[in-house]
């Protein structure tokens, strides 16, 4: 008679990272490293030196567009454009996005282009901070929209 194989069951699943770490204990130096098999006794632990805590430092974002409003009293509507390419055609699509800026001196007005950079927020919807208006042909060159320290409000 034809007797069918039994099929050796399957080996069990290898634990995760999460399960070393639960089950190793104090002795474990972290999920990783329980992985890979490395152990720290408990009394080497408590000798070794704590490192410190590293914080990450972020680039600010920086942005160049062109002002579109200034209605509200020191803030300047931003259009911000950029060129996208389509997801399945591939051509180029122009996109914009609007952010409101701090504009501290009123010094902008409708169609100045200008950079603006990213800071803490300054109210529920602004969240950048002009840096510099790039002024016209008539003018030859860029103003510095950084407000002075003597006239800075807090």
């Amino acid at each position: 008679t034809f007797q069918r194989p039994v099929a050796s069951p399957l080996p069990p699943p290898l634990p995760t990272m999460a399960a070393f770490a639960l089950s190793a204990g104090a002795g474990v130096l972290s999920a990783r490293a329980a992985v890979g098999g490395a152990r720290v006794s408990t009394t080497a632990r408590k000798s070794a030196v704590a490192a410190p805590v590293s914080v990450a430092i972020t680039a600010k974002q920086v942005l160049e567009g062109k002002v579109v409003s200034t209605s509200g009293d020191k803030t300047a509507v931003v259009e911000v454009s950029r060129k996208v390419p389509h997801p399945r055609y591939i051509k180029l699509m122009s996109k914009s996005s609007r952010f409101q800026a701090h504009d501290p001196l009123n010094k902008c007005v409708v169609g100045d282009k200008v950079r603006i950079e990213q800071c803490r927020p300054i109210s529920k919807t602004k969240h950048f901070q002009l840096v510099m208006i790039y002024a016209g042909q008539d003018n030859g060159g860029f103003v510095d929209a950084r407000v002075p320290e003597t006239v800075a409000v807090k």
